[in-house]
């Protein structure tokens, strides 16, 4: 009886620590910090709840998730990584698609650099967009191959070619997406317009 308490106090515990951290995340807690996404809230439950889906998923366990646990927030749209950072996950989906979609913002937080990570721009437009249409690839992969692993085969927003994407060998799934991308700045197929929003923020932001 004892160690079940033990239990509850720990998860408690955690819980009430996620949600104080990401207040810190949205009010400053006396430092500045970026506001989160309008409707995005706070749920540190779920929150749990979704990392602890991606236990034992190689893919996933080597982007450290379980780290990010006060970034989390869950909001309208398909999922966004914001400045801070803050990971904006759907609101509207199941957690194993959730799951997935974390393990892509994570993929950003780990692995982004300029547009990707909202860092300060230099230099001109085309190669910072091919480098982050490159890392927008890598995880979107991560995120496909994640699902797979979950079972989610039926995604609430689905890429139309993914399950030809991950009929292809590991090693040409990367280059076959971002071959897409270049393809269609403008989205489809389940992609969002990352060619041309990555081209007009970057008209906006480089210094």
């Amino acid at each position: 009886m004892r160690t079940r308490y033990r239990t509850v106090f720990s998860r408690v515990k955690r819980a009430l620590g996620i949600a104080a951290a990401l207040v810190c995340t949205v009010t400053g807690c006396g430092t500045s910090a970026p506001s989160l996404p309008s409707g995005c809230v706070a749920d540190a439950h779920r929150a749990e709840r979704v990392v602890e889906r991606l236990s034992g998923i190689a893919d996933a366990e080597v982007l450290r998730p379980d780290e990010l646990l006060d970034r989390v927030c869950f909001g309208p749209g398909a999922g966004t990584l914001w400045p801070g950072p803050v990971l904006a996950l759907p609101m509207d989906t199941s957690d194993d698609e959730a799951a997935a979609r974390l393990t892509h913002l994570a993929h950003h937080v780990r692995h982004g650099r300029g547009l990707v990570a909202h860092a300060p721009l230099s230099g001109p437009c085309g190669p910072l967009v091919e480098e982050a249409l490159r890392e927008e690839a890598q995880a979107h992969v991560v995120e496909m191959q994640v699902r797979a692993s979950l079972g989610v085969n039926e995604p609430r927003r689905a890429f139309e070619n993914e399950r030809a994407i991950l009929a292809m060998p590991r090693a040409r799934r990367v280059e076959a997406v971002l071959a897409f991308l270049r393809a269609h700045p403008d989205g489809g197929g389940g992609y969002e317009p990352l060619g041309r929003d990555y081209a007009e923020r970057c008209e906006r932001e480089r210094h």
